[in-house]
């Protein structure tokens, strides 16, 4: 695993960042760099559009292997991710499909101890339109009653549910099932075991069903007291890179 891994960001969507851009793209390569020995570099991009996005990344060095994208509009990531040959064959991750792996590994912990399979269970999400990946990825893991609720629907009640994932920060639904909130949610709690799993296979695509075997990589090593792991839990890159890894030789045969 020889290839470098590009930490990218054009910054147009800054609505999560910690702190100025370039500094909080440092801290992602170094953690990528100490969790799982993965060789990043900072890549901040300026463009002016998704077009301009795609091509820029095309034209980064032949040695990146896989490009992580973050706080970059949704619509502009997704392009760059989606379009022929963006990013010149490489693999794409961005921070929204990291996010909806983690939440869904959260919604996974709440079913398991509520004793419940994710055919059973209700999921409330609050303010869905600012991560549609994260529905899709809640049905592949067969959550089938997922219920979106938005502030402006405050006359109706959306009743109780097994979760209630809220990606506004803002809302209060107290007593209405187990809150997740987008807030305490780290891109890191999965992306270094899967970077390591689809550098070693090659990968240039990752479907649904390696996000989930990620999710439920997660899941796996949660403690009792918690939702998620620790992203410094020496137990989580390794068993998000053995599920990931099992999935991508399942979904590639």
């Amino acid at each position: 695993m020889s290839a470098l891994v590009a930490v990218a960001s054009d910054g147009s969507d800054l609505s999560h960042a910690r702190g100025p851009l370039l500094p909080e793209l440092r801290d992602l390569a170094a953690a990528l760099r100490s969790l799982a020995d993965l060789d990043a570099v900072v890549v901040p991009v300026a463009t002016h559009g998704e077009l301009q996005l795609g091509e820029t990344l095309r034209r980064l060095p032949e040695e990146i292997g896989a490009i992580f994208l973050t706080h970059t509009d949704p619509v502009r990531a997704c392009a760059a991710q989606r379009a022929p040959d963006g990013a010149g064959g490489r693999l794409v991750v961005t921070d929204q499909d990291m996010t909806a792996v983690v939440l869904t590994a959260a919604v996974l912990t709440v079913a398991r101890r509520a004793g419940t399979s994710p055919g059973e269970c209700r999921v409330t999400i609050i303010g869905a339109d600012l991560l549609p990946g994260l529905r899709r990825l809640l049905a592949t893991a067969g959550f089938t009653d997922v219920a979106l609720w938005s502030p402006a629907d405050h006359r109706h009640d959306p009743g109780r549910a097994t979760a209630v994932i809220d990606l506004l920060g803002s809302v209060r639904l107290l007593g209405r099932g187990a809150l997740i909130r987008r807030g305490g949610v780290s891109a890191l709690l999965a992306l270094p075991g899967l970077l390591s799993a689809a550098l070693d296979a090659d990968a240039r695509v990752i479907p649904a069903e390696v996000h989930l075997a990620c999710a439920r990589g997660v899941a796996s090593v949660t403690p009792s007291n918690r939702l998620l792991p620790c992203r410094t839990d020496a137990r989580l890159v390794r068993a998000v890179a053995e599920a990931a890894r099992e999935a991508l030789v399942t979904s590639s045969g």
